[in-house]
């Protein structure tokens, strides 16, 4: 038995001994010629008490009868295509795989890409209705940023963690690098394709609901900060025609009400304001209003509740809360409360607590006590203890408390060692509370407003 290897497809093939001619290849189907052994024919044998017979010629292409019994009669057989050595496939065949295994790659894209178009359309359509209800509302306003933002972050991240699991299903280098040095997740986007285009493309995306997200904010910031474009149509509600009407009622009823000359003590409750109220503010407002009392604007923040006096009837009351919010931009309730007495700043727990709480909304001037006259003309002393207060310039500190009424001039002292303020002025009570906060507006100083009066010889 010999064997023969195919010269196409490198396929042995066992020949049986004595076989010759032409044979096809049973695997790539390549028709072969069969060698003879040795090159020559092997001599014949004489017969016994006879002479030597040349055997008959036969046809080289023909099989001997013994051979030609054991395998089938051959058929001409088309010519085989050339094969690859390499993959030992017909040539082009790799470059056919390459071109689907593209185009399949493309198809996945272009389907990945159109279900990402359907979901950012939908959370824009959201992001945009949620928007328009913002301009309603501040809390529907945050909750659209929110969402806007967390869709962006969200996005980026989820595009950043699918593109390092492709780093480690190539090779835990790749994996480890993508995620340990900075920036080569972006050299190993543009290098690779396939799944890393879709990573990359969602990345991108998150570009909508960011640009949204910051479009809301331009809208919603000045609309909803203290003191934007839009703060005050969303707190007054009152036009210049309005405030007009408004200022008209409360004349008229001064002219008619029987009560136009008592005393009213009235306070109105407040909710959290958006910035610092401005005290001096809304005194200058109410001082434009006839009635009120100049100087008996009082804010207490840890309170919530504001209080001024004003002359004339209680119908009036939310007239003046109309006027307050509008002007002074004040969040209040205008269900108003009346009082005998004028209202107090609300004491704090400490002493540090207390002088933090009062000194962050201050009143303009004191309250009028009811019944009371102008303050008399008695000189007092009185002290304001002080927390941590760094030493002052006596003479800039006597030159700005000049301006304060009842104060005397050149008496300021303060004792750095005890922490304690001393001055003396003329007035009541009230007026040396007001010099109080004077110490803590003009001088900046962190006082206790509870003074100390020293006893009178």
């Amino acid at each position: 038995m010999r064997v023969l290897p195919c010269p196409g497809c490198g396929v042995k093939i066992k020949i049986p001994d004595g076989r010759t001619g032409r044979c096809n290849c049973p695997k790539c189907q390549m028709a072969l010629m069969i060698p003879e052994v040795g090159g020559q024919t092997p001599p014949t044998q004489t017969p016994q008490g006879g002479t030597l017979s040349t055997p008959p010629q036969s046809d080289p292409l023909q099989l001997p009868q013994t051979q030609a019994d054991l395998l089938p009669p051959l058929a001409p057989q088309p010519q085989a295509a050339p094969r690859s050595l390499k993959t030992g496939g017909p040539l082009g065949m790799a470059g056919k795989a390459k071109k689907r295994a593209g185009s399949a790659s493309s198809s996945e894209l272009k389907q990945f890409l159109k279900r990402l178009g359907v979901g950012l359309g939908i959370l824009s359509v959201v992001l945009f209705l949620l928007g328009g209800l913002g301009l309603i509302a501040e809390p529907i306003a945050l909750t659209a940023c929110f969402v806007g933002l967390g869709a962006a972050i969200g996005m980026i991240v989820g595009g950043k963690v699918w593109l390092l699991v492709i780093a480690f299903k190539e090779s835990p280098a790749q994996g480890l690098l993508v995620f340990l040095v900075p920036y080569y997740w972006l050299f190993f986007l543009f290098t690779r394709k396939g799944r890393a285009l879709h990573a990359l493309a969602l990345i991108v995306a998150a570009l909508v609901p960011a640009l949204i997200c910051g479009a809301m904010l331009t809208v919603f910031l000045p609309r909803y900060q203290s003191g934007g474009s839009f703060s005050s149509s969303r707190r007054s509600g009152l036009s210049r025609s309005q405030l007009a009407t408004v200022e008209e009622r409360i004349r008229a009823s001064r002219e008619s009400s029987p009560d136009a000359d008592v005393l009213r003590n009235v306070s109105f409750p407040t909710f959290s304001q958006i910035g610092r109220l401005d005290d001096a503010k809304a005194e200058q407002v109410l001082a434009e209003l006839p009635g009120y009392v100049p100087g008996s604007f009082l804010y207490d923040a840890r309170g919530r509740k504001l209080s001024f006096q004003y002359r004339g009837a209680k119908e009036i009351a939310r007239q003046y809360g109309l006027v307050l919010a509008s002007q002074a931009k004040v969040i209040m309730s205008f269900t108003p409360t009346f009082h005998d007495q004028p209202l107090q700043l609300t004491e704090a727990k400490s002493d540090a607590g207390a002088a933090a709480t009062e000194t962050s909304q201050p009143p303009a001037t004191p309250p009028v006590t009811p019944g009371a006259g102008a303050d008399p003309p008695v000189e007092r002393t009185v002290s304001f203890q002080t927390l941590g207060q760094s030493p002052v310039n006596q003479a800039a500190a006597d030159q700005a408390l000049s301006q304060v009424n009842g104060y005397v001039a050149g008496s300021f002292r303060f004792d750095q060692q005890n922490q304690l303020v001393t001055l003396r002025f003329r007035g009541s009570d009230a007026a040396a509370t007001q010099l109080g906060f004077a110490l803590q507006r003009k001088l900046q100083m962190t006082v206790r407003l509870k003074p100390i009066f020293a006893a009178e010889e």
